[in-house]
């Protein structure tokens, strides 16, 4: 891990952005939350976003990343490695690779719903902190802030309408195409609001 390699910690701060930048740019794109259409002083804002907010994770075989019923402060982006994941109620675990877990964590107050652990040999990942996350996008401001406050509204008005509706909500991310068509409608509904005119004074 980083923390453990000398050299890093003695480099200038700079290189460092840009060495966090080669090592999680792919997987911070790889998250459906973002608009189609690019966002402005990209580089800057994805930079940023990859020094300040994500970090590396490792898990030895059998060991415990996270247990039902804990706090949530952190998406999973899992990058190499057999893990399991079990359901507090379900009695099979399941095998998953190459997924993201825990991402409306970043919107809301998140529990974790089941037990993500490694499996027989060294799991690689990625942690998304959900405060650090809030705070770049935040200070970024913008459209982005504007998009991503639609988006993540429209993230978890859907896993409450999926609960209401009796599906039992694990931490593993909705589906390809459901995260696809909530960024295209978090995108119109942005623009609907950017081109709104403003209220006149009384």
């Amino acid at each position: 891990q980083e923390k453990d390699v000398t050299f890093t910690q003695k480099i200038p701060e700079r290189l460092k952005i840009q060495l966090h930048a080669e090592m999680y740019l792919p997987s911070l794109l790889s998250m459906k939350i973002w608009p189609h259409s690019g966002i402005d002083d990209a580089d800057f804002f994805y930079s940023n976003m990859c020094h300040r907010v994500l970090c590396e994770g490792l898990a030895s075989p059998g060991q415990d990343v996270f247990l039902p019923g804990t706090d949530c402060k952190d998406v999973y982006l899992l990058e190499s490695g057999d893990m399991t994941y079990v359901m507090r109620r379900d009695t099979e675990a399941t095998r998953i690779c190459d997924q993201q877990l825990c991402v409306a964590c970043l919107w809301a107050e998140w529990h974790h719903r089941g037990r993500l652990s490694a499996g027989q040999g060294m799991c690689y990942f990625i942690k998304v902190n959900c405060d650090a996350f809030g705070q770049v996008v935040l200070k970024y401001g913008g459209p982005l802030y504007r998009y991503l406050q639609i988006y993540g509204i429209l993230l978890v008005s859907e896993i409450e309408w999926l609960q209401e509706d009796g599906f039992l909500m694990s931490d593993l991310n909705l589906d390809e195409e459901q995260m696809t068509n909530l960024s295209a409608q978090a995108e119109r509904f942005a623009n609907l609001v950017a081109v709104a005119p403003s209220p006149t004074a009384p």
